[in-house]
């Protein structure tokens, strides 16, 4: 939200105010008029170019209110602010395919006797045919385990809550240990000329997040144990350009901030051991356009990417965790401030646990 007023003028009540702007192409907005209109609230309202700030064209505007017989103007400049996004990933519960898996893998992979099975899985135990954990080098077994590993050590369901008062790096109430792999967020304030960039992109103030959050310790929901906190690439958190590699800069008619993470070296290393593949980041690529609406162009239709280090050209998330897309915003008619959730990308587990690249030397690796 945005808005106009004078210092000093909040005891103005019985004084009428009538409030314009003039654009630079000459065109005019006009504001509230009326007794005691000592400010004017410009939000997303959705319902008339005086309260929806994204109807505003940028450049130089010339903001004239008149009390009474009293007149006063001044200059605005206008550039392009982003609606408000945030995501989190999150590792829900997911059937488990067991048509071909031994009940011995059953057993030793479900809650609590993980715990003891997880201790062989580093030096390489699981794949000793002598030992007895050993896990068959066939595809339903592997596939298996895989999915115990990530259920035993799902989130719990996230609930965002609406704190408006605080920045997006408090995360929404949500816990890092309990609710998600990562959260990310931004609003970006940024000015154009030809809908394209005059300068670098500009986070507003408590508007930007990029969080990784931590692999809960298996079957410890109830108990509420610490887990082992995820890796964050260089590359997360930085704002690009176009191509997604060089930063963002002026002439540019779009840019991007990315989220990029995965689980903690503990984890890489297990996963290495039963899938025979090196462990792939998860991702959300927050994705703006230079014209000017303000709202996202992330590209959730094309569907998700396999490629196992990062977003490509025309993909912007990851297969694995699912991911949640929310807008915050401040509602004008109801005067709150209220969360919308615009996307629900479900995770794709068993391309994932393909995707990474097979590790050489491997005692087996996924199909």
């Amino acid at each position: 939200m945005v808005s106009f007023k004078l210092a000093g003028t909040d005891s103005w009540t019985s004084m009428n105010w009538t409030w314009t702007a003039t654009g630079p192409n000459g065109e005019t907005i006009n504001g509230p008029t009326g007794a005691g209109k000592t400010e004017w609230k410009i939000a997303d309202g959705d319902q008339d170019t005086a309260v929806d700030w994204v109807k505003w064209k940028p450049g130089k505007w010339k903001i004239k209110v008149q009390i009474g017989t009293i007149t006063t103007e001044f200059e605005q400049e206008i550039a392009i602010r982003t609606e408000q996004y945030f995501c989190f990933g999150t590792i829900p519960v997911e059937s488990e395919p067991t048509a071909g898996v031994l009940q011995r893998i059953i057993d030793q992979w479900a809650c609590p006797d993980i715990l003891g099975t997880l201790l062989r899985v580093p030096g390489g135990g699981v794949n000793n045919p002598a030992g007895d954990h050993f896990i068959p080098k066939d595809e339903p077994n592997r596939v298996y385990t895989i999915h115990r590993l990530l259920n035993a050590t799902r989130n719990l369901d996230p609930v965002p809550q609406l704190k408006a008062e605080k920045g997006l790096d408090e995360a929404c109430g949500l816990d890092p240990y309990k609710h998600y792999r990562f959260f990310a967020g931004c609003q970006f304030k940024f000015k154009v000329k030809d809908n394209k960039l005059t300068a670098k992109p500009e986070f507003v103030p408590d508007s930007k997040a990029d969080l990784v959050g931590f692999t809960p310790t298996p079957c410890s929901q109830s108990n509420g144990m610490a887990g082992v906190i995820g890796q964050k690439d260089t590359e997360s958190g930085k704002v690009k350009g176009p191509d997604g590699t060089s930063e963002a800069k002026s002439g540019d008619a779009e840019f991007s901030y990315l989220s990029k993470n995965r689980v903690g070296s503990f984890g890489q290393s297990g996963w290495k051991v039963i899938s025979g593949h090196d462990m792939p980041w998860v991702f959300l690529r927050f994705r703006f356009e230079t014209k000017d609406d303000g709202l996202i162009d992330t590209r959730f239709s094309n569907g998700a990417s396999n490629n196992p280090n990062g977003p490509d050209a025309t993909k912007d998330y990851s297969l694995v965790p699912t991911i949640y897309v929310y807008r915050r915003y401040y509602d004008l008619p109801s005067s709150q401030w209220k969360l919308q959730q615009i996307q629900k990308l479900d995770e794709q587990r068993r391309p994932f646990m393909s995707i990474g690249a097979p590790i050489s030397g491997a005692d087996y690796v996924l199909p």
